[in-house]
């Protein structure tokens, strides 16, 4: 007859089989990127490349899928991985991570989130925020400061949202130049403001550099648009030039004693910092939202991912979850007064 202590051990050690052979929670599974943009443009360029290394990651091999979800700049996006995705840990959100911010601090009509609730799983990617014309039209800045002069029509710049970083980065460029552009809104993402571009109904644009390298390297080789500012890349506590476009001046340098555009700039420096920034529906479990953070830092430093990265001109510069929300925490807690001028900036045009 079999003492308790060996019943007890034989238990154990059928629920130690039982728990290796087990299949892990991911397999079998499809893991879902939303895009908060169309086809054509960066973000969803990125989710596609990063959904085919993501699955070999994460425990059970899941099968991975991008879907595009365009729509206010992508706040559409985020207002359904926050209240409608299941935290079933089958779901990640590709968004623009200044419009979710900026709207939040707004308090916009367009926000049904908790911004201080979302789980982030890490970023791929610091961008360089750019502003661009046809060079047809503005080659230079001295030309438009030359049309402006003579009584030109306004210039028309395009936009995804009102009060979106692109579009706070045009307004900086309006305040520093004394220009008058025409902002244009409602576009459902940088492939459709590309469009307006090219068919003459826009003059100009901001965009992120890491995208517009992606999406429409071949206007800026063979000039049909020039690059005449930029934001820069954080180096050493300072903006500088970003050494692909190295003979772009920053805007910090183009208006150096201009107080608002200062603001405006250090206000939507967040949108660049965290411009690859990846998300999942609150109160997914510390368990899978652990998986899925070590998956994604795990797949940016694919050796494949990187290959097809440089491949396609990708910049990829990881960030970790703690690291992503001790940014956030900073950008939550940033002067009253400034989100009131960002406001009255962009919503009272």
């Amino acid at each position: 007859m079999k003492s308790l202590v060996a019943i007890a051990a034989g238990l154990l050690a059928g629920g130690a089989a039982l728990a290796q052979t087990a299949p892990p929670y991911y397999a079998g599974k499809t893991l879902t990127i939303i895009s908060g943009y169309g086809a054509g443009g960066g973000y969803t360029a990125y989710a596609r490349v990063i959904g085919k290394y993501l699955g070999r990651h994460v425990p059970g091999a899941p099968s991975v899928i991008v879907r595009e979800m365009p729509g206010g700049a992508s706040i559409v996006a985020v207002n359904y991985i926050y209240n409608v995705a299941k935290p079933d840990g089958l779901t990640l959100g590709a968004v623009n991570m200044f419009n979710m911010y900026s709207n939040y601090m707004a308090k916009t009509d367009a926000v049904r989130y908790e911004l201080r609730d979302m789980e982030f799983i890490g970023n791929a990617r610091s961008g360089n925020a750019i502003f661009l014309m046809r060079s047809d039209r503005y080659p230079t800045l001295d030309a438009m400061r030359a049309a402006m002069k003579a009584g030109a029509a306004p210039i028309h710049l395009g936009h995804a949202g009102r009060g979106d970083g692109h579009h706070i980065l045009g307004v900086a460029m309006e305040k520093g130049l004394g220009a008058n552009f025409h902002h244009v809104f409602g576009y459902r993402g940088g492939g459709d403001i590309d469009l307006a571009l090219e068919r003459g109904e826009l003059d100009g644009r901001a965009a992120n550099l890491n995208s517009y390298l992606i999406s429409k390297p071949d206007w800026i080789n063979n000039g049909f648009v020039k690059i005449l500012a930029q934001e820069g890349i954080l180096k050493d506590g300072q903006m500088t030039r970003d050494r692909r476009i190295a003979d772009v001046p920053t805007i910090h340098e183009l208006f150096p004693n201009n107080k608002i555009v200062e603001q405006l700039m250090d206000y939507v420096s967040v949108s660049d910092i965290l411009s690859g920034i990846y998300i999942a529906p609150p109160r997914v479990s510390p368990e899978l939202l652990a998986i899925l953070r070590t998956a994604f830092l795990e797949t940016l430093s694919d050796p494949d991912l990187l290959a097809e990265a440089r491949k396609y001109n990708l910049d990829i510069t990881p960030m970790g979850a703690d690291e992503v929300l001790r940014v956030v925490d900073h950008a939550l807690n940033v002067s009253p007064d400034v989100v009131k001028l960002v406001t009255d900036l962009t919503r009272l045009q």
